[in-house]
């Protein structure tokens, strides 16, 4: 089958491409490590679902093409028993393809989120400097999602089906604003201690306590469109680790 470009041109390779430009520049200041980070990226082509196949004779793929632009911030420091690193980034990435009507149409992509911070922390405790208590936050924008338009009943017409007699699934009309909606904000902290027991000049044991998620924050992870019933990702989650080296 022959894919086309949001242009209506053949693709002559399936091969999916991508350019990179990438700056960056890394600068100390009274023990703190910065890095400045701007960057580029132009990809094409980009393989998608052909959302406007009518026919089975269709292909069941299309090339898009994307645009992508961010700026990464991080600082680092790191003395005696404290280390603190933060890092956060601003970007957009962009596709432009055919929507379900057969128009060409620039849409967020859907790992798109604007906005993503982390911060980790920890700490070295104890006479023997066995003890490392550590937290980390993350803070990230939303991802997107094409909205819900409609429900209608979706008829089985094949040479089988009895479209008089029989009932219909329900079927999604899904907005034509391709990742028009945003799911909601992403924040999760995980702390955690360990302890670590020498056993001898070559062997110990290191024991790892931690909670993920520490204050059980229900961050989405996807919503059932006929039920509406709302997915969540990994709730409070309390763990025991034991490691031994040799």
């Amino acid at each position: 089958q022959q894919i086309k470009n949001s242009d209506g041109q053949i693709v002559k390779s399936n091969l999916q491409k991508s350019y990179h430009a990438v700056f960056g520049v890394e600068v100390d200041v009274n023990k703190v490590e910065l890095n400045f980070e701007p960057w580029f990226k132009y990809f094409s082509p980009i393989i998608e679902l052909n959302r406007n196949k009518k026919l089975s004779s269709d292909p069941d793929f299309q090339a898009s093409s994307g645009v992508a632009s961010g700026l990464d911030l991080s600082a680092k420091y790191s003395r005696d028993r404290v280390y603190l690193w933060m890092a956060m980034g601003a970007q957009v990435v962009n596709y432009t393809g055919i929507d379900a009507k057969g128009n060409k149409q620039t849409y967020p992509a859907p790992f798109d989120t604007r906005f993503n911070s982390n911060v980790v922390a920890s700490y070295t405790a104890g006479s023997k400097k066995d003890w490392e208590l550590s937290a980390r936050y993350n803070l990230r924008s939303p991802f997107p999602f094409t909205q819900t338009q409609g429900y209608y009943e979706n008829i089985d017409m094949s040479l089988t089906g009895n479209p008089l007699q029989s009932n219909g699934s329900v079927g999604v009309m899904y907005a034509d604003i391709i990742n028009g909606g945003r799911l909601s904000w992403f924040h999760r902290l995980d702390i955690s201690a360990k302890k670590k027991i020498k056993i001898n000049e070559r062997s110990g044991l290191d024991v790892t306590a931690a909670v993920t998620n520490a204050y059980n924050r229900n961050n989405i992870f996807f919503v059932d469109r006929l039920t509406n019933t709302k997915k969540y990702q990994l709730p409070l989650f309390p763990s025991v680790n034991l490691t031994w080296t040799f």
